[in-house]
C-alpha cells in the first residue's frame, strides 16, 4: 500500500534511537542529512527517542527531515552517577550487550507496534545496531539495518586497551556478546 491517494511514493518507517537534533555528532549529521534526502523521494515516518526537555524545541526541524514524526520520551540516568554504574552492573548480566539493552524501551516498542498496525510500510530502516532489540517480535516489513561503525570492533578496542582487570573482563564479555 502506498501513501496517499494516487501517491506512488514508497513508505519508509525510519527508526533512529538517538534524536538527530542538534546534528552535533558524526552519526546525527549523517542521519539528518540522509533523512533530508530520503524525504524528497519517499514518504518517511520517523520514530526517535527524545529528551522531552532538551529536544522539544527542535521538533520543528523534523518537517525538513520526514513527513510524520513520532517522538518517544526517554528516561535517562545521569552518566557516571551511582545510579548509572548500578544500571550498567545490573545489565551486565543480561544475555544482550549493555549497549543494546540500554536502548530498549517499552514505550518505543509500543509506538513501533502501533505504527506497524495502523499503516503499511514498504521498508523499515533501523539506524544503528543498538536499538535493534526494540524490533524483536514485531510484524516487520522488509528491514534494513544501517550500521555506521563495526560496533564489535569498538568494544574489542576497549577490551584491548583497558588496564584494570575488571574493566578488561567487562569489555571482553561485552565484545563477545556483541559479536554473537
Amino acid at each position: 500500500m502506498r501513501s496517499g491517494a494516487g501517491d506512488s511514493r514508497l513508505r519508509v518507517l525510519f527508526f533512529s534511537q538517538p534524536f538527530v537534533y542538534p546534528p552535533d555528532t558524526g552519526g546525527k549529521i549523517r542521519t539528518s542529512q540522509m533523512l533530508r534526502h530520503l524525504r524528497d523521494t519517499f514518504d518517511v515516518t520517523l520514530v526517535s527517542n527524545v529528551d522531552p526537555v532538551r529536544d522539544t524545541p527542535h521538533f520543528r526541524e523534523m518537517d525538513a527531515l520526514c513527513h510524520d514524526f513520532h517522538p518517544v520520551p526517554k528516561t535517562t540516568v545521569r552518566k557516571y552517577s551511582a545510579a548509572f554504574y548500578l544500571k550498567v552492573l545490573a545489565r551486565s548480566f543480561s544475555r544482550y550487550p549493555v549497549i543494546v539493552i540500554n536502548d530498549y524501551s517499552r514505550a518505543t516498542v509500543a509506538t513501533l507496534r502501533s505504527l506497524l498496525a495502523a499503516r503499511s510500510y514498504d521498508l523499515l530502516v533501523c539506524d544503528f545496531l543498538q536499538p535493534t532489540l526494540n524490533l524483536w517480535g514485531l510484524p516487520l516489513p522488509r528491514t534494513l539495518l544501517f550500521q555506521h561503525n563495526v560496533e564489535s570492533t569498538i568494544l574489542e578496542r576497549h577490551y584491548r586497551t583497558a588496564t584494570h582487570p575488571l574493566l578488561r573482563l567487562f569489555w571482553r564479555v561485552q565484545w563477545q556478546k556483541l559479536v554473537r
